[in-house]
Order: structure tokens, then C-alpha cells, then sequence
């Protein structure tokens, strides 16, 4: 009696615990939220052979987005691009905004792709139109940011 009292409480014990990973599995998966980053070119200028881009980036549905692991400039001097491990980066929610500048030192032509990948991977291309470029060689990038309060991105 004592051996079947046993036994049926292990196999309860073990029903309970597959039971409540198949709920743990079930909830991470409907806590997945789709993330939908936008962004906008706020200005572009060129001074010293440095263009100094500032973008808006707005959130519009997910939360903890980073809206930038990487940024390139795809230009004919094949520009670096970085994967901005070691800069402070925003941690942004639905509603929030964040203005940003990158600088790539020697761009080499006018008309350029600005290429921006958010922390769920997805590659946003921007066109975007320098002002008077002298060709050189690139040689280096550098980021600045700064946080915006108020958005004032518009969706297309």
C-alpha cells in the first residue's frame, strides 16, 4: 500500500511538473510583442569632409527596443559600419523617441543608403542626399545621442 501511495505521487509530482513548463513555454511565447521602429533624417550636413547625420528614431509598438545595433553609411568608399558595442544606447517602449547623430568621416559620393538594423533584426534602408562631398578615403565614424521628450517623427 505504502509503494503504490508512493508511486502515485511521483507520477502526479511529474504530471505537475511537465504541466507547468508547458505553461512557462506558453507564456514567454504570447509575451513576444512585434517591435515597430520608424525613422526619420532630421538633417544631414557636411563640414571638414565629416557628414553629420541626425535621425529620429520613434517607437510605435514593442518595448526594451534598441533602435540601433548597427548603422551604415553605404557609400562608394565602403564606409565602416559599426555594431555600437560600448556606446550608451536607449532602451525605448511604445510612444518613445530618440534623436540620434552619427558621423562618418570622408563620405564619397552625394547620394548614399543609410542602413539601420533595431535589436529584432530588421534592416531599415533610408535614402539620403549629402550636401557637396570631396572624395577621399574613409577613415573613421563616431556616434553622439542624445534623448528627445517630445516625438515628432510622422508615419508615412
Amino acid at each position: 500500500m505504502k509503494n503504490k501511495l508512493i508511486v502515485l505521487l511521483s507520477i502526479l509530482l511529474l504530471m505537475l511538473s511537465v504541466l507547468a513548463i508547458v505553461v512557462l513555454v506558453i507564456k514567454d511565447n504570447k509575451e513576444k510583442v512585434k517591435i515597430d521602429v520608424k525613422y526619420a533624417v532630421t538633417s544631414s550636413t557636411v563640414e571638414d569632409n565629416k557628414a553629420k547625420i541626425k535621425i529620429m528614431a520613434g517607437v510605435f509598438s514593442g518595448k526594451e527596443v534598441d533602435p540601433y545595433s548597427y548603422v551604415k553609411l553605404i557609400d562608394d568608399n565602403d564606409l565602416p559600419y559599426y555594431p555600437l558595442n560600448g556606446f550608451s544606447k536607449p532602451s525605448l517602449g511604445k510612444g518613445d523617441s530618440f534623436e540620434f547623430t552619427f558621423e562618418f568621416f570622408n563620405p564619397g559620393r552625394v547620394e548614399n543608403i543609410l542602413e539601420i538594423r533595431n535589436s529584432a533584426g530588421v534592416v531599415t534602408r533610408i535614402d539620403i542626399t549629402l550636401p557637396e562631398i570631396i572624395q577621399k578615403e574613409a577613415t573613421n565614424i563616431k556616434v553622439t545621442t542624445e534623448k528627445i521628450i517630445e516625438p515628432k517623427i510622422t508615419d508615412k
